[in-house]
């Protein structure tokens, strides 16, 4: 990978990460307008992303790149996302809303219990960890990365270009 596609995937990723964040900050809202932007944001993303990995090819690569190249650009865009996003979403966790993981939490046990799962100690003391804001930040990178994978597996093909003949 060429170092011009590391430098050229970190800035772009943390404009995608700004992107993870609104969609995320919508998601929280209880206005159902500002929250109906969520759906706004899910098809705008793939988008974006195939802009930014057609702007790498174009400027970065001079306008060929392989399917894995273009592949592991996208990881690389995909991660510093991630970590821009999860930065955000754990001061929002920490900071701007205490409580939204202990009312997640209370959410998720009523419908666990409605469900007739067993609460046991050993459960509700893995559930007391998971649902940290530091576990929950990190748990969103990895989301984060694994949906950007299918999208990746599809974008590169459409992305790859090689030279003519």
């Amino acid at each position: 990978m060429k170092p011009d596609a590391v430098k050229h995937a970190m800035y772009f990723g943390l404009l995608l990460g700004v992107l993870f964040s609104a969609n995320f900050l919508t998601q929280t809202s209880v206005n159902v307008v500002v929250n109906s932007l969520q759906f706004v944001f899910i098809g705008l993303i793939p988008y974006v992303v195939f802009l930014m990995m057609k702007h790498c090819r174009e400027n970065v690569f001079e306008g060929m790149i392989t399917y894995s190249q273009s592949f592991f650009y996208g990881l690389q865009l995909f991660f510093y996302a991630s970590v821009v996003s999860a930065a955000l979403k754990y001061f929002y966790f920490k900071f701007i809303n205490p409580l939204y993981l202990k009312d997640l939490k209370n959410a998720s046990m009523k419908i666990l219990e409605e469900l007739n799962y067993p609460m046991t100690e050993e459960f509700v003391s893995a559930a007391d960890k998971v649902f940290l804001p530091l576990n929950m930040s990190l748990q969103y990178i990895w989301t984060n990365m694994f949906l950007g994978l299918f999208l990746l597996l599809i974008l590169s093909a459409f992305l790859k270009k090689k030279q003519s003949e």
